[in-house]
């Protein structure tokens, strides 16, 4: 490296400092909703939409209506205990355990309590996950602090839905007789 202008020489190698992302505890955008918080760690507007990374805390008594995305979607489980239904095969996950599935594969979640569950989540590709919670969720400056759950009406079941077709998602609700 030539010492006054900083610049390489000919066939010299240079060290480049890669990019570092820190987040404290908590750390990141976080979004709420009934019975769960989503904390975005890994946006996909900084991986060109290839990954989302997030943690998710779901209350006792959650439950995610079966459904279909075109991502591939990972989970592994810090606290507590996640139920899924994946194509039809049921799975309960305990802390350390990790569950994994492909784009297009048919599924759905349950919080059976009496904890709540933590885990750290990626989709890949991203944008669509990201915007879909950004389109259902309100902005949260404590993560940590689960709203109580409660099964959503059936205008907030619309109201998800019509979010879903927009970030490529297709949702089976089991609406409520009005």
């Amino acid at each position: 490296m030539n010492a006054e202008s900083k610049v390489p020489v000919a066939g010299e190698r240079v060290r480049v400092q890669p990019k570092v992302k820190f987040l404290p505890v908590n750390g990141g955008r976080a979004f709420a909703a009934p019975g769960a918080t989503i904390t975005f760690k890994e946006e996909p507007s900084e991986t060109d939409g290839r990954l989302f990374l997030f943690e998710l805390r779901f209350g006792p008594g959650l439950r995610i209506s079966p459904h279909v995305e075109r991502i591939t979607e990972g989970f592994f489980i810090l606290e507590g205990q996640l139920d899924a239904v994946i194509n039809g095969v049921p799975y309960s996950l305990k802390p350390g355990e990790f569950l994994s599935y492909p784009a297009g594969t048919l599924h759905e979640f349950h919080n059976p309590g009496p904890d709540v569950m933590r885990c750290i989540a990626w989709a890949t590709p991203g944008d669509d996950h990201a915007a879909f919670f950004e389109g259902v969720a309100v902005p949260t400056d404590d993560p940590a602090n689960v709203p109580p759950y409660y099964p959503a009406t059936n205008d907030e079941m619309r109201f998800m839905g019509e979010v879903a077709d927009k970030c490529n998602m297709k949702f089976k609700f089991t609406f409520n007789e009005e």
